[in-house]
């Protein structure tokens, strides 16, 4: 399994999503090295955990921005995360019952899917949050 990097993420010009995207990557990476050392089942489903965790967060904080400026895409980029969530609790339902493809999948999962959903879907977003903060829109924290 390849080592995950940063400029596996687009960067989306907002800094707090840039910001949570690189703690989600770091996660998934920390992800990538416990299954790469043979770490114990239960600091992989620990890890498991964290990174779910940090999905589900972030995955509301965008969804909070996104409500709160009416953002026209909102339901199309909604699609996405709620397809993420799906493959990913999937995977970490295997993984919590002691599959090991359910570790692998969601690292190579969340790769691909940080790297295409913030080169397309959040930088779509991200440009339309600045515009909206320009003209005096305010954004829940």
């Amino acid at each position: 399994m390849p080592a995950y990097k940063r400029k596996d993420v687009s960067p989306v010009y907002f800094p707090a999503l840039d910001a949570e995207h690189l703690e989600i990557s770091k996660g998934v990476e920390e992800l990538r090295l416990a299954v790469a050392a043979g770490a114990p089942a239960d600091l992989m489903r620990a890890a498991v955990q964290r990174v779910s965790a940090q999905v589900a967060a972030h995955f509301a904080y965008e969804e909070r921005m996104m409500r709160a400026s009416r953002y026209y895409g909102y339901g199309w980029h909604l699609q996405s995360h709620d397809a993420a969530r799906k493959r990913v609790r999937r995977a970490a339902d295997r993984a919590g019952a002691g599959d090991a493809s359910g570790v692998f999948e969601i690292v190579d999962f969340c790769k691909g899917w940080l790297r295409d959903h913030t080169g397309v879907h959040d930088r779509m977003m991200s440009a339309y949050l600045r515009s909206y903060q320009r003209e005096g829109g305010r954004l829940p924290s």
